[in-house]
This record gives C-alpha cells, sequence and structure tokens, in this order.
C-alpha cells in the first residue's frame, strides 16, 4: 500500500500531525495536572494556616488534647481532609483521625520539619493504602515564636477525579482532530497523488506500446505541465516509432523478396540476420539460424574464409565458390564490414551464379554447336570448289556431281540458318503467330501426308488415328502442323527399314493430345532430360543430316501455343512424343 505516493503523503502528513498534536497533549495535560497541584497546594496551605491560627489559642493557655482533638475533628469536616496539631518537638497533639500522643513523632517528616522551622512545608509520599497523599504543614506562631505546627493531608485522588473530565475532554479533542487530520491528510494526497497516479497508468500503458492515447488531468499545476510534457514525449516517440516501423518493413520486403542470400553476423561471426534466400541456398529455415555461428549454417569451409578475412581485416571480400553434394551450385559471396558503436559487423551477400554458369555454358556449347555444324559443310563446299578448280571442270560429268553436291551442302547452310532464326525468333518472343479455331485432326492429316512419300522410300508403315468429332484448338495453324511433321520426320529418321509409325489424335477432357508412336531405335534414359536442347544430338554416329534444332523448335512452338511436349522412351524400344493442347473454349 505505502509504494502509492498517495498514502506516503498521508501517512507522512497524518503522521506528522499526530505527533505533533500528541505532544501538545501531554504538554497540556502535564500543565493542567501542574496548575491543579499548584492550585491544590495553594488551597491547602490556606487551610493549614487557617488551621494553625485557629488552634493558636489553645496552644497558649494549654489547652487539653480533647479539646484540641475536638478543633481538629471539628476543622476537618469542613474542609474534608486530615487535620494534625503538633508541637513544637513534632509531637502529635490532636489528629482528626485519632492519632494518639504515643505515635510516632512527626518532627522528621519533610513538610513538619519545614514547618517547625517557621515555614510552609509540603510533601507528596503514599498514604497507608497506597495512595499518594499530600501534606502541608504552616506553622503555629505566637510572634516570632513557634510554638507548634498544623498540617492538612488529602488524597491527590481527589485531584485525579478532578482532573479525569478536564483530561478527557482534551483526549476527545484530540482524537477528533486526529481523525479530521487523517481525512484532511487523505484528501490532499488524493489532489495531490490522483493526477499523478493518472499520468503513471498512462506512462506504463505508453510502456506497453499504447501511444495513441492522451492524458487529461484537471490540475493546471506542475501536474498538468507534467501530463502535456508526457503527451508530447508519447507523439514524437511514435512518429519515430511509425517511421522506424516503416523503414523496417521496407527492409524486411526488400528482405524478404531479395533473390539474393544474406547473412549478418558479429564480430563472433554468430549469425543475427537472416533472409529466406539464404535458407534455399543453405537450406533449413532462415529464422532458425539466428544464433547460431556462420560456419554451422554454412558447413563450408570455403565460404566462412572470406567472412573471417572480413572480420580480421575490416575489409570487403568476394569470392566465388562451388558448394553443395552431388548437384554443385556455384555461389558467389560478398563480405562486406560494417562498423558500429565500436564494433565490427559482416554483412554477407550470396548470389546464387549456379543458372549464370548454365548460361555461359549453353552459350559456349551453342557457339561450339553452330561452330561444328557450319565447318562440315563449308568444308565440303571449299574442298568441291578446290577440286573444280583444280581441273574438276574439264570433266563435266565429274564438274556436274561437285556442283549438285555442292548445292546440297548449300542448301543444308540455308536450312540450319533458317532455323537458327525461327529458333531466335521464337525465343525472343517475336514469332508472328496467328492463332485461330483450328480443327487439330486436319492439321494432323496435312503433317502426315507430307511425310508420307519419305516414310514410304525407306520401307515405314505411317498410320494417323484421329478421334472422331471436331477437336478445336486455338493455334497457328501453319505453326502446329511445322510441330507434327517435325516429330514425324525426327519418327522416319530414326525407324530402321519396315518400322511403324502411328500418329494419334485424341481427347482428354478439357485438352487435346497428339502421339507420334515408332518403333525406332529409341533413346538411352541418360540423353531424355537434353533432346529438346539445342543441338543435341542422341548418337551423333548415326545423327543423319540433321542439326539437332528440329525438338529445340517444336518445344518452342507448342509452349507459344499455350502447351506441354513430353516423351517416353527407351533404348531399342522406340519412342512416343506427346503433345497436350488445350481445347478451344465454346460460346
Amino acid at each position: 500500500m505505502f509504494r502509492s505516493i498517495q498514502w506516503r503523503i498521508a501517512f507522512f502528513y497524518t503522521a506528522l500531525i499526530v505527533g505533533s498534536m500528541s505532544l501538545v497533549t501531554v504538554y497540556l495535560l502535564n500543565l493542567v495536572w501542574q496548575n491543579h497541584l499548584t492550585t491544590f497546594r495553594t488551597q491547602m496551605a490556606g487551610e493549614a494556616r487557617l488551621i494553625a491560627t485557629s488552634s493558636l489559642p489553645l496552644l497558649e493557655r494549654g489547652a487539653s488534647s480533647q479539646d484540641i482533638d475536638a478543633l481538629a475533628d471539628r476543622l476537618a469536616g469542613r474542609i474534608g481532609a486530615h487535620v494534625t496539631v503538633m508541637g513544637p518537638y513534632g509531637d502529635i497533639l490532636g489528629d482528626s483521625e485519632g492519632m494518639s500522643v504515643q505515635s510516632v513523632n512527626q518532627s522528621a517528616k519533610p513538610e513538619v520539619s519545614v514547618a517547625l522551622n517557621g515555614g510552609l512545608g509540603v510533601d507528596t509520599r503514599a498514604g497507608l493504602d497506597g495512595a499518594q497523599v499530600m501534606l502541608v504543614a504552616a506553622p503555629i506562631q505566637q510572634n516570632d515564636r513557634v510554638l507548634g505546627a498544623a498540617r492538612v493531608a488529602l488524597p491527590l485522588t481527589q485531584v485525579e477525579e478532578s482532573l479525569r473530565e478536564i483530561i478527557a475532554t482534551i483526549v476527545l479533542a484530540a482524537i477528533i482532530l486526529v481523525l479530521l487530520t487523517v481525512l484532511l491528510a487523505v484528501y490532499i494526497a488524493r489532489r495531490i497523488a490522483g493526477p499523478i497516479g493518472v499520468v503513471t497508468q498512462s506512462v506504463r500503458r505508453m510502456a506497453q506500446g499504447d501511444l495513441d492515447q492522451k492524458i487529461y488531468v484537471p490540475s493546471s499545476g506542475e501536474v498538468g505541465e507534467l501530463a502535456k510534457s508526457v503527451n508530447e514525449v508519447a507523439a514524437s516517440f511514435k512518429r519515430t516509432i511509425d517511421a522506424i516501423n516503416l523503414e523496417r518493413s521496407k527492409m524486411e520486403v526488400v528482405l524478404q523478396d531479395m533473390a539474393d542470400g544474406l547473412l549478418m553476423t558479429d564480430r563472433r561471426g554468430v549469425v543475427i540476420l537472416a533472409n529466406p534466400a539464404a535458407a534455399r541456398i543453405f537450406g533449413g529455415d532462415a529464422r532458425s539460424y539466428v544464433g547460431k555461428t556462420f560456419i554451422e549454417v554454412a558447413r563450408d569451409y570455403e565460404l566462412n574464409r572470406p567472412l573471417l578475412q572480413c572480420l580480421e581485416k575490416g575489409e570487403q571480400q568476394t569470392r566465388d565458390v562451388d558448394v553443395g553434394g552431388l548437384e554443385k551450385r556455384h555461389v558467389r559471396i560478398i563480405v562486406t564490414p560494417i562498423r558500429h558503436a565500436g564494433s565490427t559487423y559482416a554483412l554477407a551477400l550470396f548470389q546464387d551464379v549456379t543458372e549464370l554458369r548454365r548460361l555461359e555454358n549453353v552459350r559456349r556449347e551453342f557457339v561450339a554447336n553452330v561452330s561444328h555444324e557450319l565447318r562440315t559443310p563449308i568444308a565440303s563446299v571449299k574442298a568441291l570448289v578446290e577440286s573444280l578448280q583444280e581441273g574438276g571442270l574439264e570433266d563435266q560429268a565429274v564438274a556436274r556431281d561437285f556442283l549438285a553436291r555442292a548445292a546440297g551442302e548449300v542448301d543444308k547452310l540455308t536450312s540450319m540458318v533458317d532455323e537458327l532464326l525461327d529458333l531466335s525468333r521464337l525465343e525472343s518472343g517475336q514469332h508472328g503467330l496467328q492463332m485461330e479455331p483450328t480443327d487439330l485432326g486436319e492439321a494432323v492429316r496435312e503433317a502426315a501426308r507430307r511425310l508420307e512419300p519419305q516414310a514410304a522410300r525407306k520401307g515405314l508403315t505411317l498410320t494417323v488415328n484421329i478421334a472422331p468429332g471436331p477437336l478445336t484448338v486455338m493455334v497457328d495453324k501453319r505453326r502446329m502442323t511445322e510441330v507434327v511433321a517435325n516429330l514425324v520426320d525426327n519418327a522416319v529418321k530414326f525407324t530402321p527399314e519396315g518400322g511403324r509409325i502411328q500418329v494419334s489424335v485424341q481427347p482428354g477432357g478439357d485438352s487435346v493430345e497428339v502421339t507420334v508412336a515408332d518403333t525406332g531405335m529409341g533413346i538411352a534414359s541418360q540423353d531424355l532430360p537434353y533432346i529438346f536442347q539445342r543441338f543435341y544430338k542422341v548418337d551423333r554416329s548415326r545423327a543423319g543430316g540433321g542439326v539437332g534444332l528440329g525438338l529445340a523448335i517444336t518445344r518452342h512452338i507448342v509452349q507459344t501455343l499455350g502447351g506441354t511436349v513430353r516423351v517416353e522412351s527407351a533404348l531399342g524400344k522406340g519412342s512416343i512424343f506427346t503433345v497436350t493442347l488445350p481445347l478451344a473454349k465454346t460460346g
């Protein structure tokens, strides 16, 4: 409870007032007590002098003890006190309570001793019943001669009884004042601490992230200024946090969408930041990287070396590293040092250049393949021309044969260049297709009719099986005919004499399939993934006159028409090429 400033203020304020009131009350009680004692003593002193004056005539004429006792009894009854009359030597001459002459001499009593010496003696001591008694003795004098002493004794219980009502009144007033003080202290504390409590609760909610609230306090003093300042600070914090969150959101979006992997480590090489692209390179979950060392994440010392060098030298490091197991991946790592608050951090960027390497290799292979394919017909033409120049022209039969063979090689070159240009236009999107609803069965029949003479010359059986009904697709009819012709032409080339080639068209739900099956030599399983690549030949020693571009062109045309092409084959068991195209939507 006393953690609250309200109750602390109330407690200390109340303690101060109660302490002060207690001191004042004790002082007043002591003052009243002393005043009553003084008044009581003064009253008893007057009574003692009165008794001494009344006893003087009896002592002057030597009256008997009976007479003095009677006087003491009579005076005691009037004043309500114990009255004793003593001689000059402290012997008792008369007593209101029947103390005899044989009683103990009283000259040793302090008050009696003072009175016998001519003074007014006062003493307070315990009586026979243990109660406090005030005794006042006055001298009985005849001129300057002391004839004896008159003593008045009265219990202080009478003084206490007279003070009790006064004390009760003072104590009651003190209690009432204390209660009023406590209520006033609580009220004042609440007025002071209430607005502070409102500010405290609001600041606590702000600390928990609620910066949109405003503090309203009725006070216009320091607390009001405090509330206003807190509101201004909260608004400033909110603007700052919003700006930080905006920048953080931007950074998170950038990190999430980055194609390159990114890791940040401290000076010990412990990962403190990672993006999803890094997980695609190293595997696992990027969030699990945080708190691990970089070598635990990368599991590759070649990748760890440039990071350590960056942290050690404080310089940017770049390196290309091959990572992975059977499927090698080429990664370029760029590590940049970041210095902040006296510490060095490392920001590592990982670029997966596997595809770039592959494309580079494809480009080199493409150039090599084109060079190889062009070299053969060019060399043949050059050899034929040189032969003609060296005398072949003189023999007309030989000359005509050489020119015919040279023309054939030139035709091959022209066909190769046309195919390269066609493939280039398809890959660049400059295909110029004329998309229109086309009966796929008709396009397949037309392509098959073109290759029937070639199949017949080779002794092959070519059959066409088309499902009944119109099979309408949205394609470029010329290009579609070219696709089927390419597949049938390959089947004719790679099927030995007496073999069979079957072309079929069958619907399949929302699509239609064109299948070209042959009983040819087939394709080895290790070659299947590559047969649609440019210049790829399954067996170059038996490849015939092709240059390896037909299937690449076929795949690009089918993809451009919105379809897919696949192959099923086994070495020595023939091949099945299947083209799948979506049916045209009707209505």
